[in-house]
C-alpha cells in the first residue's frame, strides 16, 4: 500500500489524538496531548509541528516538534500503528522535522526521550546524532503502549539533545568539583560545547519557581530579589514521588545549591541548555522515590554505563537519607 508523507495541518488534530488513544488504550502519560482543542491551537502557531504518515486514508504514523524554549525543541509524541512497525518509518518521518523544518524555525538543539521500556527509540536517536544528556528515573509510571513489552515499574527515559546551532557560544557554567561536574563537562563536550572558567562574582540569589506540582514535582531556581530556602523546597516536594530542580549554571549560587540538593538526595538527572527561564544551561537535579530497578531500565550496551552510573547515585542518595 502507498504510504503517504505530509506535515500536519489543525484539521488533522483529532485523528493525530486518536492514534494515540489507540496506541496507548487509556495509559497515555502526558494528558496535554489528548486534547484536540489545544492542539488545534498549537499547530495553528505552530508551536507544535506534525510529520504524518498515511496509507489508504488510514493515519498510521506520526511524530511531533515541539517548542520548548527558544532555540529548544522537543522531537516526541511518536506513534506508529502496531501493524507498520518495523519499517523505519519514525526515521522517515523525523527527516524533515530534524532537517528543514528545524532550520526553518531556529533550532539550536532539538531534545529527544527515549523511553526505557524499549530500546527501538534509543537505538534511532544515538543513530541519528542525538547525544545522551541524562537518565531520568521513574518518569511514566502506568503507561503502556500496544505491542511493547512493558515493565510493571515506572518507566524511566534517557534525555538526548541533537546540536543543530552552526556553533555553540562557550560556556561559563559555575560547576562544583566532583561527579556532578564531571558528568557535566562530559555532557559539554559530547555536544561540542566549549566550556571555560570563570572568575566567580557575588553569587545570584536565586528562587524557587513551581512548574509542575503534586507526585511529579518540577521546580526551577530563577535569579530573584529573594534567596529560596531549603524549607520551602522540602514544604513543596512533601508530597512528591519524582521531584526534578533545574539548576541554572551560569549562576554564581549553583555550587552551593547542588551541594544542598545533595543533602536532600537529589542526583544528577541531566544537563540541558537552554532550558532555564533565560536561556540559560541548566542542571537538572532528580530524586525518584518510585520503584526503579536495573531490570526495569532496558538500555543498549552503550548507554549501561549512564544507566548503572545513576541507579548507583540515586541508591546512595537512598541510604544515606534513610541514615539521617
Amino acid at each position: 500500500m502507498e504510504l503517504a508523507l505530509r506535515l500536519a495541518e489543525p484539521r488533522d488534530a483529532a485523528r493525530i489524538v486518536a492514534l494515540i488513544r489507540e496506541c496507548y488504550a487509556g495509559t497515555y502519560a502526558d494528558p496535554s496531548g489528548l486534547d484536540v482543542a489545544e492542539l488545534s491551537r498549537r499547530l495553528t502557531r505552530r508551536e507544535t509541528i506534525y510529520s504524518l504518515a498515511e496509507a489508504g486514508g488510514r493515519l498510521v504514523g506520526q511524530v511531533a516538534l515541539e517548542r520548548r524554549a527558544p532555540g529548544l525543541y522537543m522531537h516526541c509524541r511518536a506513534v506508529v500503528a502496531e501493524d507498520w512497525r518495523g519499517q523505519r518509518l519514525l526515521e522517515r518521518l523525523s527527516v524533515p522535522l530534524l532537517g528543514p523544518v528545524a532550520r526553518e524555525l531556529g533550532a539550536q538543539l532539538v531534545l529527544g526521550q527515549s523511553i526505557t521500556q524499549h530500546v527501538f527509540t534509543q537505538r534511532y536517536n544515538l543513530g541519528a546524532g542525538f547525544v545522551p544528556l541524562g537518565l531520568l528515573l521513574g518518569l511514566y509510571p502506568g503507561s503502556r503502549p500496544r505491542g511493547i513489552d512493558a515493565s510493571e515499574e515506572a518507566a524511566s527515559v534517557v534525555l538526548m539533545g541533537l546540536p543543530l546551532a552552526a556553533a555553540w557560544e562557550p560556556r561559563f557554567p559555575q560547576l562544583p568539583a566532583g561527579e556532578l561536574g564531571a558528568q557535566a563537562r562530559a555532557t559539554y563536550r559530547a555536544l561540542g560545547i566549549t566550556t571555560l572558567s570563570a572568575r566567580r562574582g557575588p553569587a545570584a540569589r536565586l528562587e524557587v519557581e513551581v512548574l509542575r506540582a503534586g507526585d511529579h514535582t518540577h521546580l526551577r531556581l530563577v535569579e530573584g530579589r529573594r534567596e529560596g530556602s531549603l524549607d520551602l523546597v522540602e514544604r513543596l516536594l512533601e508530597p512528591a514521588a519524582l521531584a526534578w530542580i533545574d539548576v541554572p549554571l551560569a549562576s554564581g549560587a549553583a555550587p552551593a545549591w547542588l551541594e544542598r540538593l545533595e543533602g536532600l538526595g537529589f542526583v544528577f538527572g541531566a544537563l540541558v541548555p537552554l532550558a532555564g527561564a533565560r536561556g540559560e544551561d541548566v542542571l537538572r537535579m532528580q530524586r525518584c522515590l518510585r520503584p526503579v530497578t536495573r531490570e526495569g531500565v532496558r538500555v543498549l550496551d552503550e548507554l549501561r554505563p549512564l544507566r548503572d552510573r545513576t541507579l548507583s547515585a540515586a541508591r546512595e542518595a537512598a541510604r544515606l537519607r534513610l541514615e539521617v
